[in-house]
């Protein structure tokens, strides 16, 4: 999709994010604990590899003499630890409890 907006007409200014290698970062992430993951060996590498495939696409379909390219990569990036799946529990919970508080309180 980015390739073809790129080239539907002229911009004067383009920005585009590839999300798939940062919640493959997350997901994807090798454990390194155990040599029974659920995760491929290569997913991540395969996720980085697309990506490489893309930009390559995408700098040949725009006129790169007059077109200036930026690309950053967000760095550190790893296994999500975070527990995020509790999260609409708890939230849950707290909704309950302050709607069941009397107003002004």
């Amino acid at each position: 999709m980015i390739r073809w907006l790129v080239t539907y007409r002229e911009w004067d200014f383009f920005i585009a994010a590839f999300g798939e290698t940062h919640r493959g970062g997350h997901i994807l992430w090798p454990d390194g604990r155990d040599s029974e993951s659920e995760v491929l060996a290569n997913a991540l590498l395969d996720v980085y590899r697309a990506l490489d495939k893309a930009l390559g696409e995408l700098l040949f379909a725009v006129n790169l003499k007059s077109t200036t390219v930026i690309i950053f990569a967000l760095h550190g990036m790893g296994r999500n630890l975070s527990q995020e799946h509790f999260v609409p529990q708890l939230m849950d919970r707290v909704n309950r409890r302050f709607s069941e508080m009397e107003p002004g309180l």
